[in-house]
């Protein structure tokens, strides 16, 4: 199960968790929230794709997407013109940052190339960025990688109302700032 495997991943000693899928929408799970909090406990963050609905998760939640709990960052997914891609979760307060999320150039069954679209492609974009801020910071907490990310960024207008401070994913900021 997933709480299973945030339990994995933390006594394993990660600190950063990407989490590229979501739980049925409106079914918030006790279990799940302690799992989180444990992983907040032991240092870990998790980098949570917001889900590829369309839906405003202020009124629609999914989950894990939409915990609002200090380690937990969600993303939304950017076309390559930098505007929210059209699937795209989205929620102002909810949803933490945008990253590149179509066409995306993945490995494919055998030695094949191919592409991907969604916010499952938009957040190891996040979850890479927060890995190389803790490889250049050790000792942060998970709530300081996280409150890095939303601080250095990159302010994208047409984002207003869709992604909370309308934060595009900024590498080069996020971590030689």
């Amino acid at each position: 199960t997933a709480i299973e495997a945030f339990v994995y991943a933390i006594v394993a000693g990660a600190k950063i968790i990407n989490v590229s899928w979501t739980l049925d929408a409106g079914v918030e799970s006790r279990f799940m929230v302690e799992a989180i909090q444990r992983a907040e406990s032991k240092g870990g963050l998790l980098i949570v794709a917001a889900g590829n609905g369309k839906k405003d998760l202020t009124v629609d939640p999914v989950y894990p997407a939409a915990y609002r709990l200090s380690n937990v960052i969600t993303v939304a997914a950017l076309n390559p013109i930098g505007e929210m891609a059209s699937f795209s979760n989205y929620g102002d307060g909810i949803v933490d940052i945008a990253a590149p999320g179509v066409n995306i150039v993945t490995t494919g069954p055998g030695v094949n190339f191919t592409y991907f679209s969604g916010t499952s492609a938009a957040a190891p974009h996040v979850t890479a960025v927060a890995a190389l801020i803790l490889s250049r910071n050790p000792d942060l907490a998970p709530d300081q990688v996280a409150e890095l990310l939303k601080e250095r960024y990159s302010q994208n207008d047409s984002l207003q109302g869709l992604v909370t401070g309308s934060r595009m994913l900024n590498a080069l900021e996020a971590v030689t700032s």
